[in-house]
């Protein structure tokens, strides 16, 4: 369902439950949003967010896979690489900046040389996320210098990821992230720009210096002035007096402002879900404002 049918199912859901909701709380265009979107993020925290451990939380998600495919971002960038050495760690570990939209981390390759069991050079292994307790209870300097192969990833804040090894490791390099995304909200401001076939797409109407999101790959300048290919799911900025996303290879599909969207961020099985919690949080509060004052 799009935004405009899920709000006629909404209101409709209301007035069937009291048909006072038809006149007197009849809820805004605005308010069937807000209570979509926050059915949204209860839906995830509950089942996602507020589980013990990482572990549990990404055997979750690979449970969930197919209601979740549209919110896993495979090829996340690093940035503000930034070494450990407060810690004594700079060979074996680095600070990096997580991209803006990281609800969970799912998976993280780095590039591995070290020494001793098991020695190797420039290995590409898959991190293993855990807490930052768990992080220095495994790995130690000089006193007493554990042996743990498999390098450790720390998620220890919503910007930043630590990857760190053993006393062994002598260089550690993250690779791209994979990651579950915060979902986009519903408004009904979203707009989609779609181009023709084999065509390029006039973004004269976004705002300068805003963001837009790229639902195929597309040639624009970055914030330099540089021309850039650009893949799906990328947030881009629209850059004074570049007035054209350029056509690579697949129809332009871009959408803004970035953030939001007019059709939830699963598939299509999921909806009534959501639409259901909506509606149970909008009656328990409504309930309330329905009880006569006592004079």
């Amino acid at each position: 369902m799009n935004l405009i049918e899920l709000q006629i199912a909404f209101q409709q859901k209301i007035q069937d439950t009291n048909p006072i909701f038809e006149v007197y709380q009849r809820p805004t265009s605005f308010e069937v949003c807000n209570y979509i979107n926050k059915a949204v993020e209860k839906y995830l925290e509950k089942k996602y967010l507020l589980l013990p451990t990482f572990q549990h939380r990404l055997s979750a998600i690979e449970q969930n896979y197919d209601e979740l495919r549209n919110l896993i971002i495979p090829h996340g960038t690093l940035t503000a690489t930034k070494n450990l050495a407060e810690y004594n760690w700079s060979g074996r570990g680095n600070r990096y900046r997580t991209p803006d939209d990281v609800l969970i981390p799912i998976s993280l390759p780095c590039t591995v040389t070290r020494l001793e069991v098991y020695a190797m050079s420039g290995q590409t292994l898959f991190a293993q996320f855990i807490s930052r307790l768990e992080a220095q209870r495994l790995l130690s300097n000089t006193v007493d210098k554990v042996m743990y192969p498999k390098p450790v990833a720390v998620f220890e804040d919503n910007f930043y990821i630590m990857l760190i090894g053993d006393a062994y490791t002598t260089s550690l390099t993250a690779g791209e992230l994979t990651y579950l995304r915060k979902p986009y909200k519903v408004d009904f401001s979203y707009v989609e720009l779609i181009g023709t076939i084999t065509g390029n797409v006039d973004i004269t109407a976004i705002t300068i210096n805003s963001y837009f999101l790229t639902k195929s790959r597309i040639s624009y300048v970055n914030s330099g002035g540089t021309a850039t290919t650009y893949k799906p799911g990328d947030k881009v900025m629209k850059v004074s007096g570049h007035n054209t996303a350029t056509y690579i290879d697949e129809q332009i599909i871009i959408g803004y402002p970035w953030g939001l969207t007019d059709t939830l961020d699963f598939p299509d099985y999921m909806h009534s879900v959501i639409l259901d919690l909506a509606v149970s949080q909008f009656l328990e509060e409504a309930k309330f404002k329905l009880i006569p004052k006592s004079s």
